[in-house]
């Protein structure tokens, strides 16, 4: 840290640069006024609103979105900590909660972008020169693709996630840089960031469980890195263990059984014995791990897209793995008691939590997936989709040589910090094949090795130093800058849309459909500006936990038309009011396609909308309501 106070004014230049960025990215994009990004900004921004009026913090749902059951968000309250402390203290000033929240929800991920890029310096000057670690961090504030989430009007979770991410690898590496065995307080302070981030989301156990399983690899017969890692991991559990308890509210008595479970696994750490070799603690660990097995395995709820006993579970497991891998550590047959235990391990959590790797569809009904969750874009890979394909590889090519050429020519100072790094890189390269979200972050890990490539690499030791950096900032231009020109056009293309529909005046207008709260049914992606803007309640919402209300809206809009099939539909959910986009591709003979063409049912009346909102019809439904 006296390494990063010494650099002020650095740090001063990274900062304003960084807002400078974005300020000029959100005016060129979205003109002057406060507008949000994505149906996910306007959900947090509503739930926060929400929070405000009952003061609930475990209740969760927005109930006026996936009507009559609600939205129950995966999201957890700590971020919404950030938002909520800092809109209640200028709320004194506006004399309104709602406009301090919007402000503070528009202003809030710029400034964690600024925070991210002191921890990026942190992070490279633990492990570059000093002015390779300086121009990581400009270049990191100069990512395009990762601009997307530290936008204005993005009070999304990814800035946070990515800050935090961040902070944990930061923590990470100054723990395995010590020369002596850490300190407890070292092992704490990297399990709590592990913790957190878990807590965030859990997509940040692909961070986590590629740099321990980098350093268990690199530490296989080092009883005294297994040792760190056993810590880590057992640490990590406890406090996951205790997060994920607290809002579920659990008694006292199991709470504290927890609590009393896991530390009773401590002694072995605590004694003055090296390794793991004392028989007695080494029974009395494998007794606590059935014991504390079969206790998570009766602890409910069960939740694989949130923080729960499913992750704390998941590291108790991690710990006991480390723990038996002591007692091999220097052995002939260390290797395959290693991938004994690794099946052995692997196969009694899968059997208890048989969903853990399909992620946040792992309880989504096979319809759903079809109609809906198989069509999310940002979890389809780039690989098929045509216009990013190209780009893609270019950019994952410059990225995996990367990776090879600083593998070849790895030093020994910081060699187990750069292996951490480059296996989150290569990680995140490999999955992000699958899954284009995944994407940011191995830009984010790639970075780091591009520059260190282009600046410190020997073969160019030769050439003046602004040559290097020309390099360096043209390698990594390369690198990002295709993605920025698709992410902006996809960014203009969707805003030219909403313009086109004057989203405000439209939600304005849908708003004084009706003096009292109704049920609206939309197939144009509007449903979280309804919520955020108007009074009425919306029947779907784009959110993996509540597809109740996506299923009832394709079968009724998409589908082809069965008239008894869409009047019940419409019954049961109690809809009054139909809106579809003219700008939205429609199955031919299905209702939406019927309503565009003018071949709409007698049942449904057209509404005279304003000329600002001509991309939209409404229709109002005619029909005896359920009770």
């Amino acid at each position: 840290m006296n390494r990063i106070q010494k650099n002020k004014t650095e740090l001063l230049i990274l900062s304003v640069l960084s807002i400078c960025i974005m300020m000029l990215q959100y005016f060129q994009i979205h003109g002057q006024a406060i507008f949000f990004l994505d149906n996910d900004d306007y959900i947090r921004v509503q739930r926060i609103r929400e929070f405000f009026t009952h003061h609930d913090w475990n209740n969760s749902i927005i109930i006026r979105g996936n009507y009559p059951y609600g939205i129950s968000l995966h999201w957890t309250r700590f971020y919404d900590l950030f938002l909520i402390i800092p809109s209640y203290l200028l709320s004194f000033f506006t004399q309104s909660i709602d406009r301090s929240l919007e402000y503070v929800c528009f202003w809030i991920s710029p400034i964690l972008r600024v925070i991210s890029s002191v921890i990026v310096l942190k992070i490279a000057t633990n492990i570059m020169p000093k002015k390779s670690a300086f121009l990581t961090a400009v270049l990191f504030t100069s990512i395009p693709f990762i601009s997307g989430y530290f936008a204005f009007g993005r009070p999304d979770h990814h800035a946070f996630m990515v800050l935090w991410i961040l902070i944990y690898i930061s923590s990470l590496i100054e723990l395995i840089s010590q020369q002596k065995f850490p300190s407890i307080i070292s092992h704490l302070k990297t399990a709590t960031t592990a913790a957190i981030c878990i807590w965030i989301s859990p997509e940040t156990l692909i961070t986590i469980l590629a740099s321990l399983g980098c350093l268990f690899f690199c530490a296989f017969n080092n009883i005294q890195r297994l040792k760190t890692l056993y810590l880590i991991s057992l640490i990590t559990s406890l406090f996951v263990g205790l997060i994920a308890f607290i809002p579920e509210q659990a008694s006292n008595t199991s709470f504290l059984l927890l609590i009393c479970s896991l530390w009773t696994l401590a002694p072995y750490t605590l004694s003055k014995q090296e390794g793991f070799r004392c028989k007695y603690l080494r029974y009395w660990h494998y007794v606590c791990v059935l014991f504390i097995l079969l206790f998570f395995s009766r602890v409910n709820p069960i939740e694989y897209d949130k923080i729960s006993t499913v992750h704390s579970t998941l590291f108790f497991c991690i710990a006991t793995f480390f723990a038996i891998n002591m007692q091999y550590a220097g052995k002939p047959n260390h290797k395959t008691m290693a991938m004994i235990w690794t099946l052995v391990i692997g196969s009694i959590y899968l059997f208890m939590y048989p969903l853990f790797l399909h992620g946040m569809e792992g309880e989504l009904s096979p319809y759903a997936k079809q109609i809906w969750f198989s069509k999310v874009s940002e979890l389809q890979s780039p690989l098929t989709n045509d216009n990013i394909r190209s780009t893609f590889l270019a950019s994952t090519i410059i990225s995996i040589a990367a990776i090879v050429i600083k593998v070849i020519n790895l030093r020994k100072t910081h060699a187990l910090s750069w292996q951490v790094i480059i296996t989150c890189a290569s990680v995140f390269v490999i999955l992000s094949c699958f899954a284009h979200r995944l994407w940011p972050y191995a830009s984010v890990f790639s970075l780091p090795i591009i520059v260190s490539i282009c600046l410190d690499h020997s073969i160019l030791s030769s050439c003046h130093r602004w040559l290097k950096i020309i390099l360096a900032v043209f390698c990594t231009i390369l690198f990002i800058y295709p993605i920025a020109l698709l992410k902006e056009n996809q960014i203009n293309s969707q805003q030219n849309k909403y313009r086109r529909l004057n989203l405000k005046s439209a939600c304005r207008f849908i708003d004084t459909l009706s003096e009292s709260p109704v049920v609206i049914m939309e197939n144009c992606n509007l449903g979280a500006k309804i919520l955020y803007y108007t009074k009425h309640r919306v029947l779907a919402v784009p959110y993996h936990r509540s597809t109740q209300g996506i299923i009832s809206t394709h079968d009724c809009l998409n589908k082809s038309y069965d008239e008894s099939a869409v009047k019940k539909i419409l019954s049961d959910t109690n809809t009054e009011f139909i809106i579809v986009s003219k700008n939205q591709e429609t199955k031919n003979d299905s209702l939406a396609s019927r309503i565009l063409n003018g071949n709409h049912p007698n049942y449904l009346t057209p509404m005279n909308v304003p000329e600002s909102c001509e991309s939209i019809t409404v229709m109002k439904v005619n029909i005896n309501k359920k009770d």
